[in-house]
């Protein structure tokens, strides 16, 4: 119980230090609206299962341990991102029309949906913090003489369920000041604040070292 009870800690450190996944659901909150931020959320959970996954099979650590492949994953990531923080600020300076607003949310609807939940995806997955936490910290609380796969699994869904929670909250909260901000200029520069970060992190993610 004392195990679990550190990695709860650990684990809450990690989903709460800034990072990638807040920002893209404030700007994904900020322009979609609160589903599409939850949609963010679930994608960040299944990229949390994937990355268990991976470090139960043992695939992560060849990834880290191996100089080229680690930093391949740190510049698709870092593209990814740039590219993510490049078309937020675009879109921030894109004037709408109500009606073609209506039209979209109409026709649409689904193609957003899947495009919130894969950013989600991408976003976790491509963040190299993920993969050498579970390769790190995940294995030092299984017990590898006994039920190692279910006890692998139990502290990936505690990881999952805090990411569900910060983020889910962040998202309500994202959805209120929206709502209390307009939909105008303090909207367009929360997507510009958002991009710019975004921008930054992709920057600071080639920096990072195993």
């Amino acid at each position: 119980m004392n195990d679990t009870y550190q990695f709860v800690l650990i684990a809450l450190f990690l989903v709460i230090s800034p990072g990638a996944n807040m920002i893209l659901v404030l700007k994904t909150v900020s322009t979609q609206g609160q589903y599409a931020g939850l949609l963010n959320v679930s994608g960040f959970v299944l990229g949390a299962f994937i990355h268990g996954t991976l470090s139960i099979l043992g695939l992560s650590a060849i990834i880290v341990q191996s100089a080229e492949l680690f930093l391949l994953v740190k510049i698709i990531g870092s593209i990814y991102l740039l590219y993510l923080g490049i078309k937020t600020i675009y879109q921030s300076f894109k004037v709408t029309s109500p009606q073609s607003s209506i039209v979209t949310s109409k026709t649409k609807v689904r193609m957003n949906s899947l495009k919130s939940f894969r950013e989600g995806f991408l976003t976790q997955m491509l963040n190299p913090k993920g993969s050498m936490f579970y390769l790190s910290v995940f294995p030092q609380f299984i017990d590898f003489q006994s039920h190692a796969y279910l006890a692998a699994f139990s502290l990936v869904s505690i990881h999952a369920g805090l990411m569900v929670l910060w983020f889910g909250s962040a998202c309500i909260v994202a959805s209120r000041i929206k709502l209390l901000g307009g939909r105008g200029q303090v909207g367009r520069w929360v997507q510009r604040f958002c991009g710019s970060i975004l921008l930054a992190l992709s920057v600071l993610l080639l920096k990072q070292k195993v």
